[in-house]
């Protein structure tokens, strides 16, 4: 059976680890001084080499050429790298070796466990080396029982003893644990060091790839070597001799990177209209929404730190020409829009699969986004220049002449001045207040369309909607104000709105819903 690639290219040396210099550059200098420490906690992101940098410290540490050469002048320096050519050495590296015990937690969480294999165990000598090494991956698991157990071991350890944990939840340590360890934080590997690792296993496995491939499976892996090198494998597994864009889209995730960019664009200029298009063609198409959600965030957030002047974090894994795109996005999309968009295609995402519509959600997200940005915007020339949605929603009926709502008069008293409001008024000129609406507004038309007038209390009619992101659109000041202006207009005298959410008892499309997907060709599932 053939090894994976981050096992086969395991670092078998301090220098063949990528990038952690400041954890590297620590431990070297304590085995060339010979001032070891009895034990070391490693923490950081999966995948970043922590494991790896136990087993090389284990390795030196019992390396018998090493050993031999501090015998010979316990004075001097000696050089902190494993000599790989020692019994030792080669136990260490094939896992064979008496003295090295890898223990993983989160198997073995029991007290019992601890006690047997490494309370009981440490007592006893070395086998061949210099040191009995116990490195416990994933120690964050471990039952407070046995993290009792093992502080005692921890805080007075025998001088043969060497502790090298590693986790990547550290504050599920208990701080009596940490306190007694020497800490390293582990970072996550920059693209910079990660492509010329993968570029040294596609030589020595004399495969041909090209730079575009590699900088996508940099970007893919997100800072984590395992993930980059288990994905340089499957693109080795294609058995091509040379692999470029084409060979690699069969195994690399689709990243849809030009629906992204025209996604982005769309928001960008504030067009609703254009954005649900796309979104909508895009799920005819057979676009997985959850994917393509994941890369316009990864776009906006890229977007996001261009506009703040920061675009060394993305410079490497970033083709030119989209960066120069969402560069051109970024200067006509201030960073708290952003920051805003950000957060609305975030609950979007969770959102998504709780939807009998998939598309539903980002659909809205796309409204809201607009509409946001709309009301931090005080110029009312560009207010009246975005889009209107007349091609989303019905066609509203030709406007007729406002109709003065006549007032009941009561003789002495004080109520013969207040009209009084039905609620058959208001559905009756509603197709007036709907027009003078959809005339100003790009986005309330849609969210009116899917709510119901359901009752008329006083001065106030009350609005329900079945989608609580709409009921809270409404209830924006802005719009509140708005809507609040046109129907008096309308009616006649002051009236105020109240939007409010209401559940549906069983599942149902709405009526706007369904003009949408008969707009995009879906149906309603």
């Amino acid at each position: 059976m053939s090894q994976t690639l981050y096992r086969k290219y395991r670092p078998q040396t301090f220098a063949d680890v990528a990038a952690q210099e400041h954890v590297r550059r620590t431990i070297k200098n304590q085995l060339e001084t010979g001032r070891l420490a009895h034990a070391y906690l490693f923490t950081g992101p999966r995948g970043v080499g922590k494991t790896t940098m136990a087993r090389l410290l284990a390795k030196s540490a019992n390396c018998e050429a090493r050993s031999a050469a501090c015998k010979a002048d316990p004075g001097a320096p000696v050089d902190p790298e494993p000599c790989n050519a020692c019994t030792s050495c080669r136990e260490i590296t094939g896992g064979s070796s008496l003295d090295v015990f890898e223990i993983d937690a989160a198997s073995h969480t029991g007290v019992d466990h601890v006690r047997e294999t490494i309370i009981e165990g440490i007592r006893f000598a070395p086998h061949r080396g210099p040191y009995k090494v116990y490195i416990v991956d994933e120690v964050h698991m471990l039952s407070i029982s046995a993290f009792n157990a093992l502080l005692k071991t921890l805080e007075e350890p025998p001088t043969h003893a060497l502790f090298i944990l590693a986790t990547t939840e550290i504050h599920k340590v208990p701080p009596t644990i940490v306190s007694r360890c020497q800490r390293f934080d582990f970072r996550r590997i920059p693209a910079s060091e990660m492509i010329p690792r993968l570029e040294t296993i596609c030589r020595d496995e004399g495969v041909e790839v090209d730079a575009a491939v590699l900088r996508e499976v940099a970007r893919h892996a997100d800072g984590c070597e395992r993930d980059a090198e288990s994905l340089l494998g499957q693109l080795l597994a294609l058995g091509e001799t040379k692999i470029g864009i084409e060979e690699a889209s069969l195994v690399l995730p689709a990243t849809h990177a030009v629906a992204v960019l025209a996604f982005v664009e769309a928001l960008s200029q504030r067009d609703p209209v254009g954005s649900i298009r796309l979104v909508n063609e895009y799920v005819e198409q057979g676009i997985d929404l959850g994917s393509f959600l994941d890369g316009t965030i990864s776009a906006l957030r890229t977007l996001l730190f261009l506009n703040l002047g920061g675009l060394e974090r993305f410079q490497e894994t970033v083709e030119a020409e989209t960066v120069e795109r969402l560069k051109q996005a970024a200067s006509a999309w201030p960073p708290h829009a952003v920051t805003a968009a950000i957060e609305q295609l975030l609950d979007a995402r969770r959102s998504l699969r709780s939807e009998s519509i998939p598309q539903l959600p980002l659909e809205l997200a796309v409204l809201k986004i607009c509409d946001d940005d709309k009301e931090g915007n005080s110029a009312p020339e560009q207010e009246a220049a975005l889009p209107t949605l007349s091609a989303l929603v019905p066609t509203a009926p030709e406007p007729v002449a406002p109709m003065p709502v006549e007032p009941i008069k009561a003789e002495g008293t004080v109520f013969g001045t207040i009209p009084i409001l039905s609620l058959e008024d208001v559905r009756r000129k509603w197709s007036q207040v709907f027009q003078k609406i959809q005339a100003c507004n790009a986005s309330l038309p849609l969210i009116f369309q899917s709510g119901e007038i359901a009752a008329v209390e006083g001065d106030t009619v009350e609005l329900r909607f079945e989608y609580s992101l709409h009921a809270e659109t409404i209830n924006r000041a802005k719009n509140k104000q708005l809507v609040e202006k046109i129907l008096a207009e309308v009616l006649g005298s002051q009236v105020l709105i109240r939007a409010v959410h209401v559940p549906p008892k069983e599942e149902a499309h709405d009526d706007a819903v369904l003009m949408l997907l008969q707009e995009f060709g879906g149906q309603a599932v």
